[in-house]
């Protein structure tokens, strides 16, 4: 037998872990409940396209007045605009967007003060 033939083909699409997700979902709950400056969710995908994942907690977030920051890829983004009933800002990928976006939010920027974080990832972590 080949070394090849031992092994399983690779994966062809991505499996959702609801453990993990649920554990997050409860994590993300209680920030909002502890009212945080911001939440980021790492991706808009199938699930929340679908109006499952977490949906509700995008939704509470903004219920609570906190702006929420998502990765949406190209594929699913007409399902995140019809989600948030357009309501929503188009950022590009890049560091000084988000930069720009969270300053429009804040009202200030981070650099030069002391003590302060010097990027948005710091901010966001």
């Amino acid at each position: 037998m080949r070394l090849v033939e031992q092994f399983q083909p690779p994966a062809t699409g991505c499996r959702l872990d609801t453990g993990v997700l649920a554990a997050v979902a409860k994590r993300v709950a209680t920030a909002i409940a502890d009212g945080s400056d911001l939440v980021i969710i790492n991706r808009f995908g199938r699930s929340e396209s679908e109006g499952r994942g977490l949906t509700d907690l995008i939704t509470r977030a903004l219920d609570a007045d906190i702006p929420v920051l998502l990765a949406v890829p190209e594929r699913r983004f007409a399902a995140c605009i019809k989600f948030s009933d357009g309501m929503n800002v188009r950022l590009a990928c890049r560091h000084e967007a988000l930069e720009r976006w969270w300053q429009s939010l804040t009202g200030s920027i981070t650099r030069g003060e002391p003590n302060c974080a010097r990027t948005f990832c710091e901010i966001g972590k």
